[in-house]
């Protein structure tokens, strides 16, 4: 029987952080979008993942959607801990731009020590959030968040706080970036034209004083509205 290697921790742990960043955006786990995301055959991800389930790590329902056992949301969250802080480092330290840091970030995210984490975490300033505006899980004295809503969910008029934009979207993020919509900044829904599938938002803050965003990536959009 012929040896079949052993994936590689780092391997393994990008399986439980596409899981842990799946149900971060409240959104369903299965196999199908994890080989999508991972970019492997829906074969090969059905095969990691079995072995994820027996070493106790990854829990696959009757109805096929997955979560992490409490094992499994520990590693996750230890990885994206350290994802994320060293997302900030590249922003604020080395000004990177935000839509390159998510990919650079995965490089470091596995070799990160624990001795190094705790130096970022004082020379950073204990941050709460990545720059995309996700909480940097594990954070000591972490407050209460506020509860976000989809851009697209608010009505014309409304005002609200930018609070998380996708990460892992590097044309998205170069063109919000480059309008000034970034996390912290207030923004006014000037217009829902529903028959041309756009919403307007006014951006005081903003290099342009308008953005026009299409529903769908108004979806991916969270905001706290004031």
């Amino acid at each position: 029987m012929p040896h079949v290697p052993k994936p590689s921790p780092a391997a393994s742990e990008d399986y439980l952080t596409t899981i842990y960043r799946f149900q971060e955006r409240g959104r369903p786990v299965i196999a199908a979008r994890i080989a999508d995301t991972t970019g492997v055959t829906p074969a090969t991800a059905f095969g990691m993942l079995k072995r994820l389930a027996r070493d106790g790590l990854v829990q696959m329902a009757a109805n096929k959607l997955l979560s992490l056992t409490d094992k499994g949301h520990a590693i996750a969250e230890h990885v994206v801990r350290r994802h994320r802080l060293a997302e900030r480092l590249l922003t604020d330290v080395l000004q990177l731009e935000w839509h390159l840091v998510y990919e650079q970030a995965h490089l470091f995210e596995h070799a990160i020590s624990e001795v190094v984490e705790q130096r970022l975490i004082e020379f950073l300033g204990d941050p709460a959030t990545c720059p995309h505006g996700y909480p940097i899980p594990g954070r000591d004295g972490a407050q209460p968040r506020p509860a976000l809503q989809e851009l697209g969910s608010l009505p014309e008029g409304a005002e609200a706080v930018v609070a998380r934009v996708p990460e892992d979207d590097p044309d998205l993020l170069r063109y919000l970036g480059a309008h000034g919509f970034v996390p912290g900044e207030t923004i006014k829904i000037s217009q829902v034209a529903s028959f041309k599938g756009t919403i307007t938002v006014v951006c005081p803050g903003c290099a342009e004083k308008e953005l026009v965003i299409g529903h769908q990536v108004a979806a991916t959009l969270l905001v706290t509205p004031l």
